[in-house]
């Protein structure tokens, strides 16, 4: 099982933050690096990002983001629509 706090050796713990499980199956999602962005060039080395996904088999709708920071990518994985009133 993944974990759901994403920290690196400079980060305190107060700026850590936590994923949010997947917002269509519940299950708590994996923050990975990613190297690559199918533009590889000799003068340009392939992008460094990171990616957040469910990592259930069964979710059906397979969600995932990616961002050039973990911070980003934890961000922008977190943010859900605001519920109608």
């Amino acid at each position: 099982m993944a974990s759901n706090t994403i920290t690196t050796g400079t980060q305190k713990e107060a700026d850590v933050e936590k994923l949010k499980p997947c917002p269509f199956c519940g299950v708590m999602p994996q923050a990975l690096r990613w190297q690559g962005d199918g533009l590889r060039t000799w003068e340009k080395p392939p992008a460094r990002k990171t990616i957040v996904s469910c990592v259930n088999l069964g979710c059906y709708t397979n969600p995932l983001v990616v961002a050039e920071t973990k911070k980003l990518a934890i961000q922008r994985w977190n943010q859900r629509a605001k519920e109608a009133e």
